[in-house]
């Protein structure tokens, strides 16, 4: 196959990916996590600083109703449900975003094999279930390495030697890394180092240490995790989980998830600017210079945050292929023959929520006169990396009053005329585009974008 075929077909792939992302995203906004972990290993902590909140989730039975809880004056919390037993199907969500939804797991103390049993029934359940929204769609395991003599259990290890998740990625969230730091200080200044220099190098010691102790114990495993995060000090308020964020949305090679995460992710919007550049830029500028279809690419960056929502005047394209389009896949995981028909309504009434923007909107509402050209690559990379940095600013105005109106836009792009360094950027582009490899230009335009964000 030629080169020109090969790009192509790369276009038409990256073309199929975003027209599915799409329909993903109007038949579900639900993420849904499985986090694995022995008791205090850290799980809730992760999942409130995911959500960017301090208060308990609340939790629903697969039913959907309310699971209640007691505080006791010993502080232990008692459920009061029917079954009154850890249950791996409820529901965890929290009400800063309700669209992550989490499910927990005690993980796999050393002789109990009834919780494995049930967490392989649960991903093969959700696995096979005909509806998308009802799909597992990544695991996060949490292992406590404070335990620096063994750090991990005769089950943990043959969990990642035994048993395949499928096609959900599994990332394993090492815990209370900060309990290491003591021993490590000890170890250093015993080499010679000062107390006060060895607390500082500590945490970075501390990792190092453990990588090359333990490091590579799972990744020699037959189902070996897709990647892993290190948590330190997260009883800290102002600890976040970027790096878990970040090493999350890199598993998604396919935009139909990635997409529908970086949406429902609400505290690292640098990573929709960051995955919008890279998977629309590259390699779609050569479509778009033929075709000059800027709005076209405009709508493409958009996707990739929160605040939008795709719609526009080929929305009956939509339902027609929702309902004929027996080849895809996705839209026969989404919905089954029978019910397709029963889905519609649903679809109709859930598809744009009165808080979300159209991306047709903006781009009707709003003036887009900056946008000269569309005729090179350099002209390409300008287009996305300010629509990229106006989406982002208009996001944070948006989310201090959600609406479906377009203005968070308007003043976004007005912020962008006035204190943008226009100079600044087309020179950065310039260079950029002198660079010998994809992956440097890739990387050198999301620096660009990221350098030039708007202040809040």
């Amino acid at each position: 196959m030629s080169l020109s075929n090969v790009e192509s077909q790369a276009t038409e792939d990256i073309e199929r990916q975003q027209s599915r992302a799409r329909r993903v995203r109007n038949l579900t906004n639900r993420f849904r996590v499985l986090i694995i972990g022995r008791a205090n290993a850290g799980k809730t902590t992760i999942l409130q600083r995911v959500c960017n909140t301090t208060e308990q989730p609340k939790i629903f039975s697969p039913e959907g109703h309310e699971v209640m809880w007691i505080y006791t004056p010993y502080s232990i919390l008692l459920k009061v449900w029917q079954r009154g037993e850890h249950d791996i199907e409820n529901e965890m969500i929290f009400e800063s975003n309700k669209a992550f939804v989490f499910h927990d797991s005690r993980g796999f103390e050393a002789g109990r094999t009834s919780e494995l049993d049930k967490v392989k029934e649960f991903l093969q359940k959700r696995s096979t279930n005909k509806e998308l929204k009802d799909h597992l769609h990544v695991i996060w395991y949490c292992i406590p390495i404070n335990d620096e003599a063994r750090p991990f259990t005769r089950a943990e290890l043959n969990f990642f030697d035994e048993y395949g998740t499928g096609r959900v990625p599994v990332i394993v969230l090492f815990t209370k890394a900060d309990m290491l730091d003591a021993q490590t200080i000890k170890h250093l200044v015993d080499t010679g180092m000062d107390v006060e220099d060895a607390a500082n190098k500590a945490p970075e010691e501390s990792v190092a240490m453990f990588e090359k102790r333990f490091g590579q114990q799972l990744y020699k495993k037959k189902y070996h995790p897709k990647d892993y995060v290190y948590f330190r000090d997260m009883q800290n308020p102002t600890s976040d989980c970027t790096e878990l964020l970040r090493k999350t949305a890199a598993t998604f090679s396919d935009d139909t998830l990635l997409q529908l995460f970086l949406t429902v992710q609400q505290n690292n919007v640098a990573l929709s600017i960051e995955y919008a550049i890279i998977r629309v830029v590259f390699p779609d500028w050569k479509l778009f210079k033929e075709k000059r279809e800027w709005r076209k690419m405009v709508e493409k960056i958009l996707n990739y945050f929160p605040h939008m929502v795709w719609w526009d005047d080929a929305a009956d394209d939509f339902f027609a292929d929702l309902l004929a389009d027996d080849d895809d896949q996705v839209t026969r995981a989404c919905l089954g023959f029978e019910q397709r028909r029963r889905s519609m309504v649903w679809v109709l009434n859930g598809m744009i929520r009165n808080d979300e923007i159209t991306a047709k909107d903006v781009l009707d509402h709003t003036d887009w006169s900056l946008i000269h050209n569309t005729k090179s690559f350099k002209d390409i990379a300008f287009l996305c990396i300010v629509t990229a940095i106006i989406a982002e600013h208009s996001f944070f105005l948006w989310k201090q009053n959600p609406s479906k109106s377009t203005a968070p836009f308007k003043s976004a792009i007005q912020k962008f005329n006035l204190s943008a360094d226009m100079a600044k950027i087309n020179t950065a582009i310039e260079e950029a585009s002198h660079m010998k490899t994809k992956e440097q230009k890739k990387q050198a335009l999301v620096k660009i974008a990221m350098d030039n964000r708007l202040p809040l």
